[in-house]
Formats: structure tokens, sequence, C-alpha cells
């Protein structure tokens, strides 16, 4: 969040377990190669970087 929002940004993350979440992800391997994905096409995130500026992009936000 500091890299793409500066500092000012991490009172805005919260690190909490949501039971939710770790029902429909938590028993996914963690580096699980996509290679049918790839063959079709889809390709992975360039970091995690680029994955907070997508959202941010995607909920206009600045």
């Amino acid at each position: 969040m500091s890299r793409v929002r500066g500092q000012d940004a991490w009172p805005l993350v919260k690190f909490a377990p949501d039971p939710v979440v770790e029902e429909m992800f938590g028993r996914w391997p963690k580096d699980h190669p996509a290679k049918r994905a790839g063959a079709i096409g889809f390709t992975g995130d360039e970091s995690i970087d680029s994955i907070v500026r997508d959202y941010q992009r995607s909920q206009d936000v600045r």
C-alpha cells in the first residue's frame, strides 16, 4: 500500500481472519501452476502493486 498510496494508507488496511474468505479460498494451493489458464490466454498479475492499482482504477480511487 505504501508504494502505491503512501504511508498514510496503512490505517486503511485491516489484518483480520475472515471465515467466509477462508472457507472459499483457504484450501486452495498457494503456488498452483495455471498451465491450462495460460494455454487459453490468461496471464498472471505482474505484482501486488499492479493488483492494488487495478483495484483503485475499478473503484475510481486515487
